[in-house]
């Protein structure tokens, strides 16, 4: 009677992974036994439908982004909301579109819409901490926080992907982002914008920091379209690349098990490709 819209794993447990859909509602399943979810969440008021589910990488918690522009922070051990983020002038105007726990401070989540912002959260409170605008070149605003007055500076840098003959080809869209991703080591998040460009921010880890993401670098010119999706990739995946060829052993998809920064990101876009960008040469 409904659709999937979203997978992942309960942070905290060998067993649980939960699953969204288009009825509003995540279901939490125990894999000994599918036959029935644990607990049913509904996440969203009448027919508004859950767009993909994020789990925090060793707590219990999971976010769900919907089409209202709201964020529902999950306890999927107590099958309840335990905060919802609500949309608005001070988060998101239109359909949120994914969330990244930062796993070094706690009660922080970022979260990215179709409104072009990614916004940071202290979740427990429900209270919006720091917010990046995306314009139409696909630079932070520089009015709409002190972080991103650095943009034009990664912008134009030259040790940042310079602009390829692609991108004379590039349709033009809004840097509506898509999608953001966490490295595992909590220092670097990637944004996936609607321009075609990835943005990698530094996470500034200070407990009482107000702006933590400080630009890092802008990867432009290899898509054409949409970028719909990026991952860090684990060291695993450098002699992977190295061999140029395919292998049965994966790289851990959010970086390197050690904790320490990840030193590859993986891109996807409407183009149909998938770039490989080696972001320690960049950086």
């Amino acid at each position: 009677e409904h659709t999937f819209t979203g997978v992942c794993f309960q942070g905290d447990s060998e067993h649980n992974f939960l699953a969204s859909g288009t009825d509003g509602v995540v279901r939490v399943f125990d894999q000994r036994n599918t036959a029935r979810p644990i607990h049913a969440i509904k996440c969203t008021e009448g027919e508004e439908e859950v767009n993909g589910i994020w789990a925090h990488p060793s707590k219990h918690f999971v976010a769900a982004t919907d089409d209202t522009g709201a964020v529902s922070v999950l306890d999927p051990r107590q099958g309840k909301v335990f905060k919802r983020l609500p949309a608005g002038q001070r988060a998101h105007t239109l359909m949120t579109t994914a969330a990244a726990f930062l796993p070094n401070q706690r009660w922080e989540v970022f979260t990215a819409g179709m409104d072009c912002h990614v916004v940071r959260w202290l979740y427990s409170k429900g209270r919006v901490l720091e917010k990046k605008h995306f314009v139409a070149d696909s630079t932070p605003d520089p009015s709409a926080d002190q972080g991103a007055t650095q943009g034009a500076e990664a912008c134009s840098s030259p040790r940042a992907a310079s602009t390829s003959a692609a991108s004379n080809s590039r349709m033009f869209n809004p840097p509506l982002v898509h999608h953001i991703a966490m490295d595992r080591s909590g220092t670097m998040l990637a944004t996936a914008l609607g321009s075609g460009d990835v943005h990698v921010f530094d996470v500034v880890q200070a407990e009482a920091a107000r702006q933590r993401l400080q630009p890092r670098l802008v990867l432009t010119g290899k898509h054409t379209y949409d970028c719909s999706r990026v991952a860090f990739l684990g060291a695993a995946a450098r002699p992977m690349l190295k061999q140029g060829k395919a292998t049965k052993k994966a790289a851990h998809p959010s970086g390197s098990c050690s904790g320490q920064p990840a030193s590859l990101l993986a891109s996807c876009g409407n183009d149909r490709r998938i770039c490989i960008w080696d972001i320690a040469a960049s950086s």
